[in-house]
């Protein structure tokens, strides 16, 4: 079983393509949590890993990419990718769970919004030691490829 920290494919194409497009983004997240977030080749390669490696089977491995950021230097990446200033916007937790309930109220809970501030709010980090060890690959780097992502759009 993989405890998963956030995948970059999700932090590149979700909130990099608001960022393009308006230049601030609401966030669910203090400016100095941190997140781990892991290329979707990388766990993809640790999954059928797994299947017949002996050091995986019936183990909870927590699982995340090679770099680790705070919010802000997210917020420093995407100013680099995208060439322009972008803002995130620090939404209390209080606030982001009113208006989830709300629209989760409203839409008959369509779009589950109480489970992704759950999923959001709150930093998304691991020890990646044991899977470096388990699965012996070198992880890619987010850095790199959210340049690569914007550089070709």
């Amino acid at each position: 079983m993989f405890r998963v920290t956030t995948l970059a494919t999700d932090l590149v194409h979700l909130l990099g393509k608001s960022l393009k497009k308006r230049g601030f983004t609401p966030m669910l997240m203090k400016r100095d949590e941190r997140v781990r977030p892991i290329l979707v080749e990388d766990l993809a390669w640790c999954m059928v890993n797994a299947l017949n490696n002996p050091a995986a089977s019936r183990r909870i491995i927590e699982i995340g990419g090679e770099d680790e950021y705070t919010f802000e230097e997210l917020r420093d990446l995407y100013y680099k990718a995208l060439g322009k200033n972008v803002r995130f916007i620090y939404l209390p937790l209080s606030l982001a769970r009113f208006i989830a309930a709300t629209v989760d109220y409203f839409t008959r809970d369509r779009y589950n919004a109480m489970g992704l501030v759950s999923a959001f709010s709150g930093g998304n980090t691991c020890d990646i030691a044991e899977a470096k060890r388990i699965f012996n690959i070198p992880f890619g780097n987010f850095r790199d490829y959210m340049m690569d992502y914007f550089a070709l759009r």
